[in-house]
């Protein structure tokens, strides 16, 4: 028997009994959506996140704040149990600042080039010159050297002390200010307001709109502004504040050397942590939510796999049953002398077409699956997120699923197969 006539015969055995073999491959079909579907949802969610790394934030910058974001009352959301006890002299209400002690040692790190303090500026609101209406904005972040953020229209402010003031805002501002669209709005002047702290005037700082921005996961509703917009709401909001209370900074931008390794700036991470402080970039922050969404999919793969365990006994099951039916026609092609490899290999093949089918139709409805979730959840949760692809395919991985499939089918109905072979052709013809 040449190896397509035992192919012909092995599909023609599993429609027998196409109940059977329908519950068998439904089975293995459910398994494999389950894998299928959590895969995309793991590529098309990283990938996502892997492009905001690359158009958010700059290569070679670090958000650097005081203490370990891990400690104190933040342990309990990332995983310690208690909290820690109150010591007036560590944890008191008083907030700890920078201090250019720290500056100083930050700037000794081997690999740092530049350390620049925030001057922490909260608006009140921006208005437009056209229409003199007021709407809220989230915060004012200085613009750094090498910033990169996913713009929509427009640019960035620049760096140069000479530039005039600028803001680059978030989506959002430019029908509300009446301009016809964002593109619209760049160019145009925006007022930034700014209330003291001490009196509670509200001054009002202009700018030029540079650009602005798409939305995304890191620069969500912030506002990118210069050096010039930021030292004229400092100035306002601090008027007739101590020198001490002026100065003082609750973060800090570092600029480190381009093109160091993942040790080296690690080395520099470990270097704050001496003193103090902790450093994250923008693949840092994001690596975070990337963790927990690998931690989900790797739990739901898991119930994937468990369902096709369970999927692997029926197989075995369906093809001990197909076995015991057909034993008088295995003492047949015995004697007709059919070896044990091509007996063994004709039950296995039937194994593999049933993990082929349940592959195959899992895969393709979990691309069904991909069009109907990407075309209504999108919509409807993540329309603001512009490239967000929740559920993306990466045809390799796919692939490597059917293959994985096929592989437990084939290692589940060699059980049965084997059992085949070893049939005695003449305990087998008197098989009642």
């Amino acid at each position: 028997m040449k190896f397509i006539d035992i192919i012909k015969t092995a599909a023609g055995n599993l429609l027998r009994s196409k109940s059977r073999t329908t519950l068998t491959i439904l089975a293995i079909f459910i398994g494999a959506f389950t894998i299928t579907l959590t895969s995309g949802i793991n590529t098309g969610v990283n990938g996502y996140l892997d492009q905001q790394v690359q158009n958010v934030g700059a290569e070679n910058y670090m958000d650097v704040m005081v203490g370990d974001v891990s400690e104190g009352a933040m342990g309990g959301l990332l995983g310690d149990s208690e909290p820690d006890e109150y010591d007036p002299d560590k944890n008191g209400t008083e907030m700890e600042t920078i201090t250019d002690a720290d500056v100083r040692k930050m700037k000794e790190i081997p690999g740092v080039e530049s350390v620049s303090l925030y001057k922490s500026v909260n608006p009140e609101y921006v208005k437009s010159e056209k229409n003199g209406k007021k709407f809220l904005i989230v915060d004012g972040l200085l613009v750094s050297d090498n910033m990169r953020v996913d713009m929509k229209a427009g640019r960035l402010p620049k760096l140069e002390s000479s530039a005039k003031p600028e803001v680059a805002l978030s989506p959002g501002y430019g029908k509300l200010m009446g301009y016809g669209s964002e593109a619209d709005l760049v160019g145009e002047t925006a007022f930034i307001a700014v209330k003291n702290l001490v009196t509670g005037e509200v001054t009002e700082v202009e700018a030029t709109v540079s650009g602005v921005q798409n939305a995304s996961l890191v620069s969500r509703g912030r506002s990118w502004i210069n050096a010039g917009v930021q030292e004229q709401l400092y100035a306002a909001a601090t008027d007739g504040l101590p020198d001490k209370v002026k100065n003082q900074a609750y973060g800090a931008g570092l600029q480190f050397s381009k093109g160091l390794s993942e040790a080296e700036i690690q080395d520099i991470r470990d270097g704050l942590t001496e003193i103090g402080l902790t450093g994250m970039t923008v693949k840092d922050e994001i690596g975070m939510i990337q963790s927990v969404i690998t931690a989900v999919s790797a739990l739901l793969i898991i119930f994937g796999i468990i369902a096709l365990l369970a999927a692997s006994i029926g197989i075995v099951n369906t093809l001990f049953m197909s076995v015991q039916e057909r034993t008088r026609e295995i003492g047949l092609m015995k004697a007709m002398g059919l070896s044990r490899r091509k007996i063994f290999m004709q039950f296995t093949i039937e194994a593999i077409m049933l993990g082929f089918w349940g592959s195959a139709i899992g895969i393709g409805v979990s691309y069904i699956a991909k069009l109907i979730v990407n075309g209504v959840v999108i919509d409807k949760f993540f329309s603001e997120l512009p490239s967000f692809t929740l559920v993306d395919y990466d045809p390799v991985i796919l692939a490597l699923i059917a293959a994985a499939v096929m592989l437990i089918a084939f290692l589940a109905g060699t059980l049965p197969a084997r059992r085949a072979s070893r049939l005695d052709a003449i305990e087998a013809l008197r098989y009642e």
